[in-house]
């Protein structure tokens, strides 16, 4: 057991431990295991570990500071090695995903047994009991896409491929879950991913690279109603 993980169990003051999710205390314990994600599967990216953890601890009711603080330092000692940020960027983005997951009041769906971190899943769990994410969340799509873009990448340069790919598997998940256009672009941003062409990503570019992926990767990515992509492929900002 962890130094984090018995943090957690003071912070949740008695009875804490048993109100720990097997998947909540095999993160905090030891965070992703690369071994669990042999090739060609996708491992997680750190902003998913994030959002994951966070939205656990604002079911369990523990207050936003105490979940800042404590996740903050968990991301910079655990997370940092599935990150290509910074350790100031990590806390930076850290405090960050907490900020938005408390304010939108982001539910905590667990995954079960085929939860994307791959952590350790007990039947017993209080969780498995629960309705599956997609009776939660009817029309959301919680699987996440293939690693493999839909489309081939153009050639770019080589100290970009990476960033890239990862970037389109970002967006690929995000979409799947219905995250709006504007909350991915924050989230490339604070994982540091670039584009194609080695730059910042714009709202325009994302736009664009969205419509190359294809209507099955898009959807999901706006409610009923609204309107997150123009109708018409957009011109690059």
């Amino acid at each position: 057991m962890t130094d984090f993980l018995n943090d957690l169990i003071d912070l949740l003051g008695a009875g804490g431990e048993e109100a720990i999710f097997p998947c909540i205390a095999d993160l905090a314990a030891g965070g992703v295991q690369p071994s669990r994600f042999p090739p060609p599967d996708c491992p997680p990216l750190r902003y998913e570990v994030t959002q994951y953890l966070a939205s656990w601890c604002r079911e369990t009711g523990l207050p936003q500071d105490v979940c800042r603080s404590w996740l903050t330092d968990y991301a910079v000692a655990i997370l940092r090695p599935i990150s290509r940020s910074t350790p100031a960027a990590i806390r930076h983005s850290t405090k960050s995903i907490v900020q938005y997951v408390y304010r939108s009041e982001l539910p905590f769906a667990c995954g079960r047994e085929g939860n994307r971190f791959r952590a350790r899943c007990d039947a017993a769990c209080p969780a498995f009991s629960r309705p599956a994410p997609e009776a939660m969340a009817p029309g959301v799509m919680t699987r996440p896409l293939a690693c493999q873009p839909a489309a081939p990448l153009q050639p770019v340069k080589r100290i970009y491929r990476e960033q890239f790919e990862n970037a389109l598997q970002l967006i690929c998940r995000e979409l799947a879950k219905g995250t709006p256009a504007a909350r991915i672009l924050t989230l490339l941003h604070e994982e540091g991913l670039k584009t194609r062409t080695g730059r910042e990503w714009r709202l325009g570019t994302l736009r664009l690279e969205i419509l190359k992926l294809g209507p099955a990767a898009r959807c999901g990515l706006a409610p009923a109603g609204q309107t997150d992509l123009p109708d018409s492929k957009p011109a690059l900002p």
